[in-house]
């Protein structure tokens, strides 16, 4: 008998049977079944689903996940694969669809330096959702073996496993951990699409025998890990075909690692929630799946507590009927909570399933079937029908029990020693003085497995749980078991206990933690002395004798790791500070809310509690001043804030009075936060794939060589602080090349583009006024056109056009339209469509680069590193950007990548805030940081005091310079992305406003907050105006990489200081500054007159 029949008689499930003709009336039930299916999937363009083997609920024969990927995707691609909630409305993905993106990322990692040399094991840290499976069928098709991480895991766990199993290369998407060394940390989700064959097995690398490794829960120490195999060896709980399945636990925990492995033999079609990271908000989402009809639905006893929590409070008459199978597993089981499933889903065959990550390896399993209406049992019974495996005793020695005598010890799951699987497994790997190691072999050397539960056998493979090993007290004489008592009061004061845990202290007492209800007709919640007298009453009832209870602590709920199972070491660390809290000033709890400044405070109070080591005030509301916090540990804290949220707080900030986690999560949103530049009303992906023009491409066009000396160079925005600038230095770097300047100011009476452009270039740059300088004797190799950005083709004349695509071997898009409150629906049409216009000039008559002047106000602030830092290789596909300006600018760069990938040559520049000539201080006065300023003049105050921003400022001159440089480089096309930005032109908010009252104007230096109410007090249209510019300040706050623009341009740059002092002599020189009221520290400079000119 093979593996899966096992399984299936295990879980009460005849065994397979053998493949037979289809007989009609069998065909058209199934075929009824499916037609129900695809009507809730009418949303998704799919093909009628194929019907399964008439006759059989189960695949008849199991194959390697990726093989059967590959067959899905070659005769059914239309099948629904995924589920995903994580747009709204909820999208489809169906198995072609699947082998597509995931033959995509294998061809992205098989590049990376070094993947050949790899251990073979590939980690992945990601939430259940769908990079998740698309990422574990790319590594998969490149022949090696998947291990998933726990979120939660903290470095030292990380860096174990590492070195463990040799990891090089780690792929996340949403939550990017923290470095680990030696270890390259991939963005699933980063790799550009590609030319995908068919489906095959003879694009992969040979199938391997086992498929990655399983851990452990993590919930006791560093995880074990276990290589598992192909879904014959593991467990098939939900084998019949063509269903929609729940995923909501995380891929480090088993059963959802073994529920991916199993989907695509069974066909089914998993459904994946929001990713979030907060257990109530995992539970919020999991009741919208069950709203929505999935069919199949598993979680572990304690996620399904608060489910079923949740779901009563909101709706006590909420029934889920279209849920057909629900299995709970991983923890104690009490009647009481079947009772409240069956209620809930009273359509369900529920299965209860008796296993674990190491029992899973060796396909053992008990299960207690229960059908919808058989009558619920007294007992949870388990069976264990496996013909290979059967159950031992142990007693508290580790000695093995002789049925005969005993029935009732630590349970041990046995094999045959002629069993294939104990080959693979280190069952001889323990110390012989370990009785209770999780392999071993009896004296017999038959090979066993301890699972450390304490069972009681009533028939040879048939037993009732009664709880953990090691669970159990000896009081008086007496045995009492701690997981007994927990399942007796949850099921006799469940009306105000919601849920418990009895703990042993590490010196031995007993430590009753509680979670009361909190039902609205309950007047107020029980208090911990009023829960006690509870429980000692109800043991006295209920004859369980004189239990001593030390100490009873309420808490808010019970913690849990990420898989949904109670994080045991925290209720421990809890229970050994239970002396401690008679002590404690109470601090209220921090609602779970669904709020960014809910989730980053409990993220806050957990990273204080984990540093104190007292779990218990791991989502309260505390003063950092006044939990024990001292001038090492404050130091601790504010590094991992930095490290978490790439904000740096500096510990007096965290130790001043009133400082408390949602505070700090205030401050930190505060200083990252986008809430003043809403974001766009639909999703700009989608906009991307809507406007990308296949037509942009090198098809049919002449092979690409880089101009060193192009022809003519195309210079968009021209007219602009840096397109000025940019042109001498442009024309200095290419003294054979002429210069196309296109410019969006229109020319005064009979005067013409090129007039234009010279008037703005003698106002902007000062130096050019001396028309004797080499340097500034270019115009007899410039041409300028008036441009309509917004139009199409620029609207330049067809003759022009024409001429531009056959002379310009390059373009540089330096034009936009910048306004820093205006939506993306009204600046569209300049700012992406003139890159499109670009893009088609560029694939038109031959190959010209285009290098896009960007911003990096494109970086969003979801996806920077976990130090903060923003990466210069990467396209950012991460769409919620802050603000119009920079969504346009997004777009774009998203466009150009596109365009990239189908052969034409270009490059991104991404700059931070321009300022004016570094020498005479000449600059654009319309720049937002010059309104800024004004504003805080006007008003006589800045908003800087324990500012924690820092800005990227550079001189006009130095980033031409740097830009010019860049562009007619060959190594541009290459490196492609580029942060124009000097490390010397960072100056913190609080440096900026010391230079400029330094300059002779009265400032009061005001945090943000008082700042702002300041401003609400002064007059409705000063608020208005300062208080968006004073929000965007904070949004062009960014750490970048800059490691490409440096090694192709490394001077220093001028000191942002020096820089501010000469712009803002110019500015009230040109009125465009108030005069200082103090006497100004520089003497008034006289520039040079401007040149008289054709």
């Amino acid at each position: 008998m093979n593996f899966l029949s096992c399984f299936h008689c295990s879980l009460g499930y005849p065994r397979l049977p053998a493949p037979r003709l289809p007989e009609p009336d069998t065909k058209e039930s199934f075929r009824l079944d499916r037609h129900n299916l695809s009507k809730a999937m009418d949303s998704f363009p799919i093909r009628e689903l194929p019907s399964p083997l008439p006759g059989a609920d189960f695949p008849t024969a199991w194959v390697h996940p990726l093989e059967a990927l590959v067959e899905l995707a070659s005769n059914e691609p239309g099948c629904p694969a995924i589920r995903t909630h994580e747009s709204v409305p909820p999208q489809y993905i169906n198995y072609g669809e699947v082998w597509r993106r995931a033959y995509s990322i294998a061809n992205g990692l098989k590049s990376l330096r070094g993947w050949a040399q790899d251990s073979g094991v590939v980690a992945l840290h990601v939430e259940p959702e769908e990079y998740w499976v698309y990422s574990t069928y790319a590594v998969w098709i490149l022949g090696k073996k998947t291990i998933n991480f726990g979120l939660n895991w903290p470095p030292a766990v990380r860096s174990a496993i590492v070195k463990r199993h040799g990891i090089k290369f780690l792929l996340y998407r949403h939550a990017r951990p923290e470095p680990i060394a030696g270890v390259e940390l991939v963005a699933a989700d980063s790799f550009p699409s590609c030319v995908v064959p068919a489906p095959s097995l003879g694009v992969c690398s040979p199938l391997q025998d086992s498929l990655g490794y399983l851990s452990t829960s993590g919930s006791t120490g560093i995880p074990k890990t276990f290589l598992y195999s192909k879904p014959s060896d593991c467990f098939c709980y939900f084998a019949d075909m063509y269903r929609s399945q729940t995923v909501v636990q995380s891929p480090s925990f088993s059963a959802t690692t073994v529920l991916m492995t199993i989907a695509s033999n069974c066909r089914n079609c998993l459904w994946f929630p929001k990713p979030t990271r907060h257990i109530l908000d995992q539970v919020q989402e999991t009741v919208q799946l069950l709203d929505s009809g999935v069919q199949k639905f598993f979680a572990p006893t304690s996620y399904i507590k608060l489910l079923l929590a949740y779901a009563e409070k909101a709706d006590k008459k909420r029934l889920w009927t279209s849920v057909l199978s629900v299995m709970i597993s991983s923890e104690m089981i009490q009647p009481s909570l079947v009772a409240r499933v069956r209620a809930m889903f009273p359509n369900a065959t529920l299965s209860l399933i008796y296993a674990s990550s190491e029992s899973t390896i060796i396909g053992a399993a008990g299960s207690c079937i229960i059908h919808p209406f058989d009558p619920l049992p007294e007992k949870i019974t388990y069976v264990l029908n496996s013909p290979t495996v059967h159950c031992a005793l142990l007693d508290d020695q580790g000695d093995r029990i002789d049925p005969a005598v005993g029935r009732r010890g630590v349970l041990c799951l046995v094999m045959d020693p002629t069993d294939p699987i104990a080959q693979k497994y280190p069952f001889d790997k323990v110390d012989a003085g370990a009785p209770f190691a999780a392999f071993g072999f009896f004296e017999d050397r038959s090979p066993r497995l301890c699972t450390m539960d304490e069972v009681e056998l009533v028939a040879d493979n048939e037993f009732t749980v009664v709880g953990r090993f090691g669970h159990r007290v000896k009081i008086n004489g007496v045995y009492v078991h701690l997981d007994t008592l927990q399942s007796t009061v949850l099921e006799k004061l469940g009306s105000v206990i919601t849920d418990c845990a009895f703990v042993l202290s590490t010196s031995m007492k007993i430590v009753f933690i509680y979670v009361a209800s909190q039902s609205s007709g309950s007047k107020a919640k029980l208090k911990p002395r009023e829960a006690l007298d509870m429980v000692e009453n109800l043991f006295v009832l209920e004859n369980v004798g004189t239990v001593p209870l030390h100490n009873c602590i309420s808490m808010e709920e019970l913690p849990y790791i990420e898989c949904g199972k109670r994080n045991l070491c925290r209720l421990k660390e809890i229970a050994d500070s239970a002396e401690e809290f008679g002590m404690m000033v109470y601090y209220p709890p921090i609602p779970a809310l669904d709020k960014p400044v809910n989730r980053a405070a409990l993220k806050i109070a957990e990273m204080g509690a984990e540093i104190l080591g007292n779990s218990y005030y791991a989502t309260s509301n505390y003063f950092f001043s006044g939990i024990g916090f001292d001038s090492l540990t404050i130091v601790q804290m504010a590094l991992k804030l930095r490290d978490e949220f790439g904000v740096k707080i500096p510990p007096h900030i965290l130790v001043s009075n009133g400082a408390t986690p949602l505070s700090i999560a205030r401050l930190i949103l505060d200083t990252i936060d986008s809430k003043p530049f809403n974001g766009c009303k639909f999703n700009l992906t989608k906009e991307v794939d809507r406007l990308n023009n296949p037509v942009f491409s090198s098809v049919g066009l002449p092979p690409f060589e880089f101009p060193h000396e192009p022809r003519s160079v195309l210079l968009t925005g021209a007219d602009s602080l840096l397109g000025i600038f940019l042109l001498f230095e442009l024309a200095w770097k290419l003294p054979q090349s002429r210069f196309v300047c296109l410019v969006a100011t229109k020319p005064e009476r009979n005067g013409t583009a090129l007039s234009t452009l010279r008037r703005i270039a003698f106002e902007r740059m000062i130096d050019s006024r001396d028309q004797l300088r080499p340097r500034f004797q270019i115009w007899d190799r410039v041409e300028a056109h008036y441009a309509d950005l917004a139009a199409i083709a620029w609207g330049l004349p067809q003759s022009v056009w024409a001429d531009l695509a056959e002379d310009v071997d390059m373009i540089i898009h330096n034009a936009e339209t910048v306004h820093w409150v205006h939506s993306y629906e009204i600046l569209m049409a300049v700012n992406v469509g003139s890159t499109m216009a670009a893009l088609q000039l560029a694939s038109t008559h031959h190959l010209k680069v285009i290098h896009y002047i960007s911003t990096t106000g494109v970086l969003p602030l979801l996806a920077q590193g976990r130090n903060g830092v923003f990466y210069e290789e990467r396209i950012y596909h991460e769409w919620r950007i802050s603000g119009g300006y920079n969504q346009t600018k997004w777009v774009s760069e998203q466009l150009l990548d596109q365009a990239r990938q189908r052969g034409i040559p270009s490059s991104i520049i991404r700059l931070g805030i321009v300022l004016g000539d570094s020498r005479w201080g000449a600059c654009d006065p319309d720049c937002f940081i010059w309104h800024y300023i004004e504003g805080c003049i006007s008003v006589e105050a800045t908003p800087s005091h324990l500012s924690m921003v820092d800005l990227n400022m550079d001189c006009v001159d130095h980033v031409a310079q740097m830009v010019a440089t860049i562009c007619t480089s060959p190594e541009s096309v290459e490196k492609f992305v580029f942060h124009a930005v000097s490390a010397e032109s960072q100056i913190s908010e609080q440096r900026l406003f010391e230079t400029i009252a330094g300059f002779g104007w009265n400032l009061l230096f005001e945090t943000r907050h008082q700042f702002r109410e300041s401003l609400y007090n002064l007059s409705t249209r000063q608020f208005d105006a300062l208080d968006p510019l004073m929000d965007l300040v904070r949004l062009t706050a960014f750490n970048v990489d800059n490691k490409n623009a440096l090694a192709m341009f490394n001077q220093p740059a001028p000191a942002p200081s020096s820089i501010l002092q000469a712009c803002l002599q110019y500015l009230v020189q040109a009125k465009q500054l108030p005069a200082p009221t103090n006497t100004p520290q520089s003497k008034e400079i006289v520039y040079p007159p401007t040149p008289i000119y054709d």
